[in-house]
């Protein structure tokens, strides 16, 4: 009867405990709300970046058209960074 008071006592224990660990943990990532939205991030990782920095220009396309865009850079201590999916671009003017 006392090994089985103990097991049951046991099983309660590791019980309790799981149940805490589970609520601290939901507790914790709970007052961390994450939000990915442009131009706010919290909640994933450390920004990398400190701002950015953002420049209009036109396309002009084979027929004439003129297509406007938006470049937005990362930077760091307002300086454009390269990050690792940067890739050189080589543009021919005709």
């Amino acid at each position: 009867m006392n090994k089985l008071i103990s097991a049951k006592m046991i099983y309660v224990l590791i019980a309790v405990v799981l149940a805490i660990a589970i609520f601290l943990v939901y507790k914790r990532q709970a007052r961390q709300a994450k939000v990915s939205e442009f131009g706010k991030y919290q909640g994933y990782s450390e920004a990398i970046y400190g701002g950015n920095q953002r420049r209009s220009e036109y396309l002009t396309l084979s027929n004439g058209t003129r297509l406007a865009y938006d470049l937005i850079l990362p930077t760091q201590k307002d300086v454009p960074r390269q990050g690792h999916h940067f890739r050189p671009v080589s543009i021919e003017m005709v």
